[in-house]
C-alpha cells in the first residue's frame, strides 16, 4: 500500500510546530509582502474574515522553514495568485514583484512552489530544476491532457479539484507521469478558476462565504442554501483513497485557528496510520472519538452528510 503524505496549512511558527507534531509531512505557507495592501501573492487576503493572519513576516517564514527541515518536512510556498500584466512602470510591475516574492522564498530554502496560473508557471521555467513546481487547484485540472501540458511546462505535481469520484481520481493517477494530490478536508463549493464569488479578501466589508450562504427563495420566502455544492470530509473514504495512488492529501485552513487546523491534521494522520496497520475505518473512528472531543466533527460533517468523494455526480 502506497503511503500518503498529509500537506497542512501554516500561518505562524506556532501553527507549524502544531501541524508537524500532529503528523504533517508537508506544509504550505506564504510570507507577507509590502507590495500589496490587502491581497497577497498567495491567492488569499492577508487576514481572514475572523482577523486571523494567513501569512507571516519574512523572518518568521525563515524560522518555519528551518524548523520544518529539522523535522524532515517538505515546505511549499503558496504563490498561486492569478497572473497580471506589466504596468507602465516595469520596475514596479506586478510581474516583477511576483518573481521577487518567489525568489526570496527560494533564498529562504523552500522546497517547492504552488502556482495557480499558466502565465506564472511559464514564467517560473528557470526554477523547475531547482524546486518542485506544483500546479495548484486554481488550474481546475480535469483531465490527463491538461496534466500532460502542465508537466511539459515544468510541473512535478498537480492538485485536483474537489469534485472527482474516487474512480476518476484513480484513473487520472494511473495515466499520469507526475504526482497527484487531492483535498482531504474542506474545499470550494465550485470548481476552482470557474467561480466569481469573493471571500477571504481582507476587505473591510465582510463578504462571508457566498456559495455557502442562505438566500431567500422567492416563492417560499425561506432561507435556503441554493449554491453549495461543496463537501468537507473524506475521513470515511480514506481506505479507498489509499488505493488510488495519490501522493498527498491536502488540508485547507490557513485562515483557521491553528488549534482547529492541527486537530484536523491529527485526525487524518491517526486514521492513515491505523489503516496502514490494517485496522478498519469504523474501529479507527471509535478510537478517534476516545482521543478527542468529536462532537464538533459529528455535528458539522457526519450528521449533515458533508462527505467528499461519495457517489459524486457533478457534470464536469
Amino acid at each position: 500500500m502506497k503511503k500518503i503524505k498529509i500537506k497542512a496549512p501554516v500561518n505562524s511558527l506556532q501553527s507549524a510546530k502544531m501541524q508537524i507534531a500532529a503528523g504533517a509531512e508537508e506544509i504550505y505557507l506564504s510570507y507577507s509582502s509590502n507590495d500589496i495592501n490587502a491581497l497577497s501573492f498567495s491567492g488569499r487576503g492577508k487576514e481572514s474574515f475572523n482577523k486571523i493572519k494567513t501569512q507571516m513576516r519574512y523572518e518568521e517564514f525563515q524560522e518555519i522553514i528551518e524548523f520544518a527541515h529539522q523535522h524532515n518536512v517538505f515546505v511549499d510556498l503558496a504563490a498561486n495568485v492569478p497572473m497580471s500584466g506589466n504596468s507602465e512602470n516595469p520596475e514596479n510591475s506586478f510581474h516583477k514583484k511576483y518573481l521577487e516574492y518567489v525568489e526570496r522564498a527560494i533564498q529562504a530554502g523552500v522546497d517547492g512552489v504552488i502556482v495557480g496560473d499558466l502565465g506564472n508557471l511559464y514564467m517560473l521555467q528557470d526554477y523547475k530544476n531547482k524546486i518542485r513546481l506544483t500546479a495548484g487547484v486554481f488550474f481546475g485540472t480535469l483531465n490527463c491532457s491538461q496534466i500532460e501540458l502542465l508537466e511539459n511546462l515544468g510541473a512535478k505535481k498537480v492538485c485536483l479539484p474537489h469534485h472527482f469520484s474516487i474512480k476518476e481520481i484513480a484513473d487520472i493517477v494511473k495515466k499520469s507521469n507526475i504526482d497527484v494530490e487531492i483535498f482531504g478536508h474542506f474545499g470550494c463549493s465550485f470548481i476552482e478558476s470557474t467561480c466569481s464569488l469573493y471571500h477571504h479578501a481582507s476587505e473591510e466589508i465582510d463578504f462571508g462565504i457566498p456559495c455557502r450562504a442562505k438566500y431567500c427563495v422567492r416563492h417560499s420566502k425561506k432561507l435556503v442554501n441554493i449554491l453549495d455544492m461543496g463537501e468537507d470530509c473524506s475521513l470515511c473514504q480514506m481506505d479507498q483513497i489509499l488505493k488510488t495512488g495519490i501522493t498527498s492529501i491536502k488540508i485547507i485552513g490557513r485562515e483557521l485557528d491553528c488549534k482547529l487546523s492541527s486537530t484536523i491534521t491529527y485526525v487524518y494522520n491517526f486514521m492513515l496510520q491505523k489503516l496502514y496497520e490494517g485496522m478498519s475505518i469504523q474501529d479507527t473512528l471509535s478510537l478517534i472519538k476516545k482521543n478527542i472531543d468529536f462532537s464538533f466533527w459529528q455535528k458539522n460533517f457526519c450528521d449533515v452528510n458533508r462527505c467528499k468523494y461519495v457517489n459524486s455526480q457533478y457534470y464536469i
